[in-house]
């Protein structure tokens, strides 16, 4: 069974064969809207700024020597790649934009971040931190126990890992407020909750509300998540069916 994507735009609904298990969705995480570290530099002299997305994130092909490919923040809030140099911040380590203004724009030249990586923050007021960039494809894959699930603004090609998490899809524990577990194909992941009820249409899985996630059936819509060994168990009419290649959550399944 296929699973839908997580992103910083949160999950997406793949597709299924007729007559084949529905596809679950992972849930996408999404930056919509990415904001600039704080404590980050501008410089008040209007320049010439560097060219952005002529530059490969993963060979740093198009970079001079010393430089990495890294996906900049633009004065609209979205990314875009370009050339920075390399620092020294590790995954998940706080870090500093260098924005410089160009008339009216404050644009990201810069950051402290390693190669592999790019700095900002998830949410408004929050401190940036470096984030390494992934294919969600496989080609680029994330370390163990993450997943390539967080999708910028402004960046098609390129997207960014994130912890998977300890949270339980049946029992709605173990995730933040406003925020609610969702199954992907690396294992369950807190994102932010969705407000579809079950039969509403979906694209994310956390389109839906929690205790439910998007199902691709002709067409996607929210299901509840069910347990395969006790409760909760499914409205009489339907069953609970397992999710397959699930090993930490073994009960997991999902009412069709």
């Amino acid at each position: 069974m296929l699973f839908a994507t997580f992103g910083m735009c949160e999950v997406a609904c793949s597709s299924s064969n007729a007559g084949a298990d529905a596809s679950i969705v992972d849930a996408h995480s999404s930056t919509s809207g990415i904001d600039a570290a704080s404590g980050h530099r501008d410089s008040s002299v209007s320049i010439d700024l560097p060219p952005t997305g002529n530059c490969e994130p993963f060979t740093n092909l198009g970079c001079g020597t010393g430089k990495k490919c890294t996906a900049l923040q633009q004065s609209d809030g979205t990314l875009a790649l370009g050339c920075a140099a390399v620092g020294g911040k590790g995954e998940g380590d706080s870090c500093t934009q260098v924005m410089v203004r160009s008339g009216a724009a404050s644009v990201e030249v810069d950051d402290d971040c390693a190669d592999g990586l790019a700095c900002f923050s998830m949410q408004a007021g929050a401190s940036a931190s470096c984030h390494r960039m992934c294919k969600s494809d496989g080609s680029q894959a994330c370390p163990n126990a993450e997943i390539c699930s967080l999708v910028a603004p402004g960046l098609a090609s390129v997207e960014f890992c994130r912890p998977t998490g300890s949270c339980s899809p049946v029992e709605q524990t173990g995730c933040a407020v406003a925020q609610a577990c969702y199954w992907s194909s690396s294992g369950a992941l807190c994102a932010t909750v969705g407000s579809g009820k079950v039969g509403d249409p979906c694209v994310n899985a956390n389109d839906c509300v929690a205790g439910a996630t998007c199902v691709a059936l002709s067409p996607s819509r929210c299901v509840a998540f069910c347990s395969t060994v006790g409760t909760p168990g499914c409205p009489t009419g339907s069953t609970c069916a397992a999710i397959s290649g699930v090993a930490a959550n073994a009960n997991v399944g999902y009412c069709k």
